[in-house]
């Protein structure tokens, strides 16, 4: 398993795509792509919109000479836009920066990488909007 090299990848494909950079808040000074979001004082609408990852699930995906895994991991779009349009655009430009993309994984070698599902919601608090976006991804250890 190479859990911590598999989410290294996933930020650096992420935080690579210039049109998605584009697309989400400045307001952090760092790139909004997070596996922990950071607190933040006072009126937090300008932190949005943002990107969130780290969730995963790893099983083995093993033949007689190699060892590798599957990854079923999530990736969310936050925002307070007042429709889903936001959301939808950046979930585009994130499936656009990992469906059937390598992921380069230190130890690794990426064999596929697919969105698997996304849907949309309002977060509990009624001004959030989120999507969530599944995908799935195999590798083979080197």
């Amino acid at each position: 398993m190479n859990a911590d090299g598999f989410q290294r990848a996933v930020f650096s494909k992420l935080s690579g795509s210039a049109a998605l950079i584009a697309a989400i808040s400045t307001a952090w000074g760092v790139t909004p792509i997070f596996a922990d979001v950071p607190e933040v004082e006072g009126d937090d609408a300008a932190y949005f919109p943002f990107v969130t990852f780290g969730k995963d699930t790893f099983t083995p995906w093993d033949t007689k000479s190699t060892h590798g895994g599957n990854v079923t991991f999530q990736v969310d779009i936050w925002t307070r836009s007042a429709n889903y349009t936001q959301a939808k655009a950046i979930a585009g430009l994130v499936y656009d920066a990992l469906h059937d993309q390598e992921l380069t994984i230190t130890g690794s070698a990426s064999i596929l990488t697919q969105n698997e599902s996304a849907a949309f919601s309002l977060d509990p608090d009624g001004i959030t909007r989120r999507g969530l976006m599944l995908f799935r991804a195999q590798y083979d250890n080197a």
